[in-house]
């Protein structure tokens, strides 16, 4: 049976999620600080905006500016995950996330969009294997959502967090 989790961010801000699983929230906030994270964001204003709601659950950011810049920080480290727009400068998201997948076919994405409806017509789902999908501005609950599927997904198939 569903229940609902509140979930403090900062001093002032409820969220309520609806979940199907027992999740211990403090446990998942320790497993996205532990997570090494590609975001990518052409916009300015989105990225400061979204930065600021990432940076309650991870410490360890990196951001690149479009999808070219994205995949040479891809290539230069090694990621947990990848939160990235699609529609960027010269590279878009769906081509840098094609690279990608060559090289770590496993890795966590979630794409995002400005678009309303659930998935843009031009993202092919299958063929570039996205892990998740939101819409901007990005709610908390759908963020913790995300994430809690991130969280079910690592702690299933017991995958170990990049240290490095």
């Amino acid at each position: 049976m569903p229940f609902k989790v509140i979930i403090l961010v900062n001093q002032k801000d409820l969220y309520w999620i609806n979940m199907d699983t027992h999740i211990d929230i403090n446990e998942l906030i320790n497993f996205t600080k532990s997570i090494k994270l590609l975001y990518i964001e052409d916009n300015e204003e989105a990225q400061e905006s979204m930065i600021g709601l990432l940076s309650n659950f991870f410490t360890n950011i990196t951001v690149s500016n479009d999808g070219l810049e994205g995949l040479n920080a891809f290539e230069k480290n090694r990621y947990d995950l990848i939160i990235t727009d699609i529609h960027m400068p010269n590279m878009n998201g769906t081509q840098m996330i094609s690279h990608i997948r060559k090289n770590d076919p496993d890795i966590y994405i979630i794409v995002l969009s400005a678009y309303n409806n659930i998935i843009p017509d031009e993202i092919e789902i299958d063929s570039i294997k996205i892990d998740d999908f939101l819409i901007k501005p990005i709610q908390m609950n759908n963020l913790m959502t995300t994430l809690i599927k991130l969280y079910n997904k690592k702690r299933d198939l017991n995958v170990s967090i990049c240290k490095n």
